[in-house]
């Protein structure tokens, strides 16, 4: 991603924050799309949307390009944010939007962070297989769902390659205290 303009979403998150760095380490142009004001890790350049919905994010890059774009922006990973409206709001519509707003734009790419939380509890002890059921019971993960079917659809009229990674099993370092490893830990 030498010398490539990029747009990246969820970067104060736990896997967002790795990336960046990555990316600034390989000499990506790193443009960060922000809900509000923060630290920013340097050599980056922040943009914040508070009006975090898909007109809010038409404004803020109507005259802006990228190379590629990853959105690892998400609601509702925290078991405190279970805001439904801000949720599909945030996972689904704006997801859907900021691909549609990349691809028009002429980027190359899209990768969109999914989870593993985006496919139903199988009845007996199975792996997971790409056509697994989705999700349908539990907020974050069928918001999340819906926006990997959203963008599967979009991406049938638009020329940006999409790629959906849906994430199993996140740990290390610095992990959230909600998460499983600190709990043990602490």
């Amino acid at each position: 991603f030498s010398n490539r303009s990029l747009l990246l979403t969820g970067a104060s998150g736990y896997i967002g924050r790795r990336l960046c760095e990555r990316l600034v380490e390989n000499g990506a142009h790193v443009t960060l799309l922000q809900r509000s004001e923060g630290a920013v890790p340097a050599g980056t350049l922040p943009v914040v949307v508070p009006d975090w919905t898909p007109a809010g994010l038409k404004r803020a890059l109507a005259t802006r390009h990228f190379d590629g774009v990853f959105n690892l922006a998400a609601y509702g990973v925290h078991p405190g944010h279970r805001d439904a409206e801000e949720m599909l709001r945030v996972n689904t519509a704006c997801a859907i939007a900021l691909y549609e707003l990349s691809a028009l734009s002429g980027s190359s790419f899209f990768l969109q962070a999914g989870t593993s939380a985006e496919y139903a509890p199988a009845a007996r002890h199975v792996p997971v297989a790409e056509d697994s059921a989705p999700e349908t019971n539990r907020l974050y993960g069928s918001s999340k769902a819906m926006a990997t079917a959203g963008l599967l659809a979009a991406s049938a009229g638009l020329d940006a390659h999409l790629i959906v990674a849906r994430i199993f099993g996140v740990y290390g370092p610095d992990e959230p205290q909600h998460r499983l490893l600190p709990t043990l830990l602490s």
